[in-house]
């Protein structure tokens, strides 16, 4: 594979070498560790097939994720442009995280859990509430079959705090 003829600041700052440590620089000997792994396959693809190609790679030695989109160059040489993609996946892993705990503490209480956009109409139940509302996962949800499935006591009081939730924005109901 050919020698980097560009290298940006944000690459500098993350090889942690100076600009002409890199140009002129072999990918693979500046990174032998590399050899082998996803990135090291997807490049040599797009260079072989000269196709783009995009893929996501964690490096271990930096331990950052890496988003790189990597395309033929008419020179026949390849462009990478890559983007650190370590918040977002540290988010994404504190959600399913956050996920797991809300499902367990549902599940443990025996409760279920459901979302309403009142702007779009659309109505999302869990398939816990959906047991306890006694809805087959394949019948579609709405705000009114939600209403229809309350006890007759419960639906004047429960329509009152949802207009009052609409005009506050506030929702606070047992």
């Amino acid at each position: 594979m050919g020698r980097f003829t560009f290298a940006n600041d944000e690459i500098v700052r993350r090889f942690g070498m100076q600009r002409n440590e890199i140009i002129g620089g072999r990918l693979w000997e500046l990174f032998p560790d590399a050899v082998g792994k996803v990135a090291y396959v997807q490049m040599h693809r797009a260079m072989a097939d000269r196709v783009a190609v995009e893929y996501e790679v964690y490096y271990e030695p930096w331990q950052r994720w890496f988003l790189d989109k990597v395309f033929p160059t008419d020179d026949g040489g390849l462009a990478v442009y890559s983007r650190d993609t370590t918040e977002r996946k540290d988010a994404e892993a504190r959600v399913r995280a956050s996920e797991e705990r809300l499902r367990l503490a549902l599940d443990s209480a025996g409760m279920g859990a459901w979302d309403w956009n009142p702007a779009t109409g659309r109505v999302q139940w869990h398939a816990r509430t959906r047991e306890l509302f006694g809805v087959d996962a394949a019948m579609p949800v709405t705000f009114d079959l939600f209403v229809s499935r309350l006890h007759p006591d419960d639906v004047q009081p429960n329509r009152r705090k949802t207009d009052e939730a609409m005009a506050t924005g506030e929702y606070e109901n047992e």
